[in-house]
C-alpha cells in the first residue's frame, strides 16, 4: 500500500514539475531519491531494529565474527574482548529463546565454546564469571552438543596445503575468457542444481564482518521474462536468455556508519557468482539495476521487494553457443587504474 501511494503521488509530482519548470527535474529526482534511501535505511538498519530477526542476526554474525577474529590472531590475549562476549552471550540467549534452535544458534554456541576453551587456564576473577555464563548458556540451550562438529570457531590452516590446491591455476587465463555474453544458446537450460552450485561457492566472498548480507532471487521461464520488464539493458537477446539472477543486497545487516555496505558487499558477492557461473561453463551477462526512484518502485511493487533489500544487479544466465560473437570491451592501462602513493 505504501508503494502504491508513494508511486502515486511521484507520478502527479513529476507531471506537475514538468509543466511548471522541466529544467529541475534531474535535481528533483536526486533530491527525492535521497529522501527515499533515508527513509528505507531508517526503516531497516540495524540501529533500529535490533530485535527484529534479521537485524538481530546481523548483529550476532557481527559479534561472533569478533571473536573469531581474536582467536585466528598471532597471540591472542587471555581475556580479551570480555564486554563484547558479555553483549554476545546476552544476544545468542534472546535469540534462542524469541526465535528457537537453528544452524546460526550452534554455530554461535561453537564458537562461545571456543572461547570457554581458550580461557580455561586463566583464572581472572572476571573471565571466572564469564566461564559461568558461558556454562550457563550450554544448560540452557538443551539442543546443542558439545561432542559434535564444530562449525564456528578456528581452523589451523598449512601454507603448504593452500599451494598445492591452487596448483596450475591460472587466473589471469580465466577471467580474460569470461565475457558478457548477449546470445545464448536457446536449446539449452540451465540446471537449477548448477546455480545452486554456483551460488554457495560465491557464498565463501569476503564481507563485512561475515555478514553475508546478499540474497539471490532465481527467475525463469514466464517470471524470467517479467524480472526483465524492469531492466533496459537487455533488448535484443531476451529471447535467448534461459534465466535471471536478481542479486540484492540486505541494509538490515548495516549500521548508520556502513551505509554503503549492502552495495560493496552485494558488489564482491556478484562478481564472485560471476566467476562461479563461468567455472561452469555457463554464459553470463551483467544487467545494471540503477534505478530512477519512479522505476525503483515498479520494481518493488511488481516483486513485492521488502525495503531493506536493495537491487544489487542483475545477472542472465544461459547455455554458449558453439561460436558467439562478443564486444571487444577494451581495458584501462595500468597507469589509468593504478596510483602508487609515495
Amino acid at each position: 500500500m505504501f508503494l502504491k501511494k508513494s508511486y502515486i503521488m511521484l507520478k502527479l509530482m513529476l507531471k506537475l514539475i514538468k509543466k511548471t519548470n522541466s529544467s529541475i527535474v534531474p535535481f528533483f529526482h536526486i533530491l527525492i531519491s535521497y529522501v527515499f534511501d533515508i527513509y528505507k535505511f531508517s526503516k531497516s538498519s540495524a540501529n533500529f531494529s535490533s530485535k527484529r530477526k534479521i537485524q538481530l542476526e546481523s548483529i550476532l554474525l557481527r559479534q561472533y565474527h569478533g571473536i573469531e577474529k581474536g582467536l585466528s590472531l598471532n597471540k591472542p590475549r587471555k581475556g580479551f574482548g570480555q564486554p563484547l562476549v558479555k553483549a554476545f552471550i546476552s544476544n545468542i540467549k534472546f535469540y534462542y529463546t524469541t526465535f528457537g534452535y537453528n544452524h546460526l544458534v550452534k554455530i554461535c554456541c561453537d564458537i562461545i565454546l571456543h572461547y570457554r576453551v581458550f580461557n580455561e587456564d586463566f583464572n581472572e576473577k572476571e573471565i571466572l564469571k564469564l566461564n559461568k555464563q558461558i556454562d550457563d548458556i550450554f544448560i540452557y540451550i538443551t539442543e546443542y552438543n558439545q561432542n559434535e562438529k564444530k562449525s564456528g570457531g578456528i581452523t589451523k590452516i598449512l601454507k603448504k596445503d593452500l599451494l598445492n590446491t591452487l596448483g596450475n591455476f591460472d587466473f589471469k587465463k580465466f577471467s580474460e575468457i569470461r565475457y558478457s555474453i548477449r546470445n545464448f544458446d536457446k536449446n539449452y537450460s540451465v540446471p537449477i542444481d548448477l546455480i545452486k552450485k554456483a551460488i554457495l561457492i560465491a557464498g565463501k566472498s569476503p564481507s563485512a564482518c561475515n555478514r553475508q548480507a546478499w540474497k539471490v532471487y532465481v527467475y525463469k521461464d514466464d517470471k524470467k521474462d517479467l524480472i526483465l520488464n524492469y531492466q533496459n539493458g537487455n533488448r535484443g537477446f531476451r529471447d535467448s536468455i534461459d534465466t535471471v539472477l536478481l542479486i540484492t543486497g540486505l541494509t538490515s545487516s548495516f549500521s548508520y556508519s556502513e551505509r554503503h555496505g549492502a552495495w560493496v558487499d552485494g558488489g564482491i558477492f556478484s562478481m564472485s557468482l560471476l566467476y562461479s557461473l563461468h567455472s561452469f561453463g555457463l554464459g553470463t551477462c551483467s544487467l545494471n539495476t540503477g534505478y530512477n526512484l519512479k522505476e525503483e518502485l515498479r520494481l518493488r511493487k511488481a516483486i513485492n521487494l521488502n525495503l531493506n533489500e536493495e537491487p544489487i544487479m542483475m545477472i542472465a544466465v544461459g547455455g554458449l553457443k558453439d561460436e558467439f560473437n562478443i564486444a571487444n570491451s577494451s581495458r584501462k592501462s595500468i597507469n589509468e587504474l593504478m596510483v602508487l602513493v609515495d
